[in-house]
């Protein structure tokens, strides 16, 4: 279950950042819930979350809020790679 959750983690991150490249915002490409659910990764906004927050988790995402909508903003893993804590 972990497993399949990490992976679709994964497409719905590669997705994005495919998206995100070839708009005219580049990587400060907002996305709203439904841009995420129209890319097909999962089928039900519950199921996104989970993704999304694995992926908030792992610093990739970021939580944004705009006009009163939730949305989501991309990191870059090298730039994510700095807000996660060290392992002891």
């Amino acid at each position: 279950m972990a497993a399949k959750l990490e992976d679709s983690s994964s497409e719905l991150y590669e997705r994005c950042t495919t998206a995100a490249l070839s708009s005219p915002e580049g990587r400060a490409k907002i996305f709203s819930q439904d841009e995420l659910l129209k890319m097909g990764v999962v089928d039900s906004a519950q199921a996104l979350l989970e993704l999304l927050q694995g992926l908030m988790d792992a610093q990739l995402v970021r939580l944004m809020q705009m006009d009163g909508k939730i949305c989501y903003a991309l990191r870059t893993k090298d730039d994510a790679a700095k807000y996660v804590p060290a392992t002891l």
